[in-house]
């Protein structure tokens, strides 16, 4: 990941501080340069994290608020120049106030489509509930692989994902079906 936008610098200098702080509680020395450099060099996973062997270029991010997704798609722009219609999968947790980061995605002349995953988990929506969220903020961009309406089935009381699930029972290959087709 090119370590050139400023989100990077920040987090860069505030690991140097870090570092600087744990070399002094040890009476240590500390070459600030060397240290600087093996900061900038590093690679977080899953911070703008390139997948190989693939034609098409996929990065994963764990961004999780419009300050990171405003940083990533600047990076994106600087380090891919050519890069247009950028499809964002993201999974929704429940204390994420979304309704901005929803529209900042939906205007951003970068993203095409945006994706809604998510798994069983006590902090995260259920998939059901992110896409009726996402849908009631009025996302243009919202793609539903799993060929769902939940605004349309939350009137007739049907909101489950199972029920739609594929020929063999499978949400999992359903989703894989439909998301590999789409991306």
């Amino acid at each position: 990941m090119p370590k050139s936008d400023s989100y990077t610098k920040e987090n860069n200098q505030l690991a140097l501080e870090i570092i600087k702080i744990a070399f002094a509680a040890e009476k240590r020395a500390l070459d600030e340069d060397v240290a600087a450099d093996m900061i900038a060099k590093a690679r977080q996973p899953c911070r703008l994290e390139k997948v190989s062997g693939r034609d098409e270029t996929i990065l994963m991010d764990v961004c999780h608020n419009i300050d990171g997704f405003k940083a990533v798609l600047s990076e994106i722009r600087s380090t891919y120049p050519a890069a247009e219609n950028i499809k964002i999968v993201i999974g929704v947790s429940k204390s994420k106030k979304m309704d901005n980061l929803v529209h900042y995605l939906d205007e951003h002349d970068l993203v095409s489509e945006l994706y809604l995953v998510s798994r069983p988990h006590m902090r995260l929506f259920k998939i059901e509930e992110v896409h009726r969220a996402v849908q009631q903020i009025g996302c243009k961009k919202l793609v539903d692989p799993f060929g769902i309406n939940v605004e349309a089935q939350s009137t007739e009381g049907n909101t489950s994902v199972e029920e739609n699930s594929s020929a063999d029972g499978s949400i999992k290959s359903k989703w894989t079906s439909n998301i590999a087709k789409t991306l």
